[in-house]
């Protein structure tokens, strides 16, 4: 069980659709297809869905869960689609992947601080996960800011309850244009990433990898930038004074300058 917390149109859901047509085809984001019966239960109108679908070339695989009731479920409701999905993870063998987009919108907790109800309500997500099924709780962050990996909306045995905690993060708040993001992780298997970067080029996201590497080619573009405005080499010191307004340390100009010598982006010269 994974939780996935992000800001309001920071691109999960987006990502979401990327991961599965990946997953159903192969791609950056799963390498090899696996062959899983995807169920999500979206916020969105079914006809959004679809364009995606169209757009992705996604496959029958996919199940878009239609419910007879629109946003918080009674409980009874609540418990006649878990039960619906565990039947249908015990169809398929557990080869079942469910997404909830998000998970307030569709469970029967009034109060999300509750931390008994929320326990009660998130119970039953744990037999689907026993039976096989991977699945992912998208949430939204508390409004005030939070520590990493403590920033989900609501009680504390909501991130208490699963095994994996994602936080997705704008690379730079400060760039409106900026389609990076940072994803961080942590859960109880030693083999998540703690930090990834990934990009959304083409209408799909991509992983770009370690945020320490995309740091340094984020600099190295900027000296790129100033080289090619100069039009002539120029010494440490213009550089690092060109660069001043970037909150670029001078250490950490100096280390992308070294590292693009190093792999040949850079040509150093005497004098």
């Amino acid at each position: 069980v994974t939780v996935w917390t992000s800001m309001w149109k920071c691109g999960k859901t987006t990502l979401f659709a990327g991961l599965i047509r990946d997953l159903q085809h192969g791609g950056k984001l799963a390498k090899r297809r696996s062959g899983l019966k995807i169920v999500v239960l979206s916020e969105e109108p079914e006809s959004l869905w679809a364009t995606r679908a169209d757009d992705l070339g996604l496959t029958n695989d996919l199940k878009l869960l239609r419910t007879n009731f629109h946003g918080r479920s009674t409980q009874k409701q609540w418990d006649t689609l878990t039960r619906r999905l565990l039947d249908y993870t015990k169809e398929n063998g557990g080869n079942v992947l469910v997404i909830f987009d998000t998970l307030p919108y569709f469970w029967p907790v009034k109060d999300e601080n509750d931390a008994a109800a929320a326990l009660g309500a998130l119970s039953p997500l744990r037999r689907i996960s026993e039976a096989g099924a991977a699945i992912i709780l998208a949430a939204h962050p508390r409004k005030s800011e939070a520590d990493p990996f403590s920033g989900t909306r609501g009680s504390g045995a909501i991130p208490g309850f699963a095994d994996i905690i994602v936080e997705m993060l704008y690379r730079n708040k400060q760039d409106a244009a900026c389609t990076k993001r940072l994803v961080r992780a942590r859960g109880r298997f030693d083999e998540i990433p703690p930090e990834t970067i990934i990009d959304r080029k083409d209408g799909r996201y991509v992983v770009l990898g370690d945020p320490l590497k995309d740091d340094v080619q984020a600099r190295q573009e900027a000296i790129i930038g100033i080289l090619e405005q100069v039009g002539e080499p120029i010494g440490y010191d213009e550089i690092f004074e060109k660069l001043s307004d970037t909150g670029m340390s001078k250490a950490s100009i100096k280390g992308a300058i070294t590292s693009g010598v190093k792999d040949g982006l850079f040509i150093k010269t005497e004098g």
